[in-house]
């Protein structure tokens, strides 16, 4: 999606999966929000949220809408919109979660029915998140991770291990998008001069913005004649993987209870400020 004028996204980066994956941490953790229930360890339910920022990435710059999407099936309609409209995609599964893999099968089934027309173009990231958990409570595989790359011709270099709770992987999921749009040939994301003026930051209903661009805007069909150039098999994905692992300890600065204390504000102190999310987020990453 091309913004019509500075004040609009030049694409729409949609995160889907299943309940209780990590997106909303991951969206925060992109966003630089200081704090949020979720980065305090506190599960609450997504309906839907969007969000527009300003990325800065090298030299360029370009303003995405980063949008939340319920990992329930209670909200049918507006994930299917969503995946109509995505520039970009970026599907979530969880280390600890055998059903979170099996939901984002059904989510690239989805995909391939709604985006038949443009599916080779479209920017589609898998994300492992949980990655700092003991592997002895991992039961979502490598080799299973492998099967459905291979089943679904997602390339090896799409996929990312991370921890929205660690923040890694944060950053590489970023690099990732940047590498695809570039690579496409499609540049769904659109990139502007670093020194074009940012526009302040917003948030949004997501059903407001389906709701508004449903009353505007007419869908769009890219159709391709591409071919598919497939991808190399680099072996296991082990080797990807950052040795450290999640150790509980309350006093742990990766402990819920370590954000719980630095960051909620204290009934008695009534001078205490939470920190804004930054206006521009510069990435410490290369476009290509």
């Amino acid at each position: 999606m091309s913004g019509t004028d500075d004040n609009e996204p030049h694409a729409e980066v949609v995160f889907l999966g299943g309940a209780r994956v990590g997106k909303t941490t991951l969206v925060h953790r992109i966003l630089q929000i200081p704090t949020s229930a979720a980065l305090e360890g506190k599960y609450k339910p997504t309906i839907e949220d969007s969000f527009v920022r300003q990325f800065l990435v090298g030299d360029s710059s370009c303003r995405l809408r980063l949008v939340d999407t319920s990992g329930s099936y209670a909200f049918p309609a507006m994930q299917r919109l969503w995946v109509k409209r995505a520039s970009a995609i970026i599907l979530v599964c969880s280390r600890d979660d055998p059903n979170s893999l099996e939901h984002i099968r059904g989510v690239i089934d989805h995909i391939q029915e709604e985006r038949r027309n443009d599916l080779r173009h479209l920017l589609l990231v898998l994300v492992v998140n949980k990655c700092d958990l003991h592997m002895k409570d991992w039961t979502v595989s490598d080799e299973e991770i492998e099967m459905l790359a291979d089943k679904y011709e997602i390339p090896y270099n799409s996929i990312v291990f991370a921890s929205a709770y660690t923040e890694m992987g944060v950053t590489q999921l970023m690099k990732t998008l940047w590498k695809q749009n570039e690579e496409s040939g499609t540049h769904k994301i659109h990139f502007d001069s670093r020194s074009k003026v940012p526009q302040p930051n917003r948030r949004f209903s997501a059903f407001a913005v389906l709701f508004r661009s449903s009353q505007t805007n007419k869908p769009e069909t890219t159709k391709s004649n591409g071919q598919h150039s497939g991808r190399a098999h680099t072996g296991s994905f082990s080797d990807s993987l950052l040795p450290g692992t999640r150790r509980l300890q309350s006093a742990s600065s990766g402990s819920p209870g370590w954000w719980v204390k630095t960051f909620k504000k204290n009934k008695n102190d009534t001078k205490f400020k939470f920190d804004s999310p930054p206006t521009v987020i510069e990435m410490n990453c290369t476009i290509s």
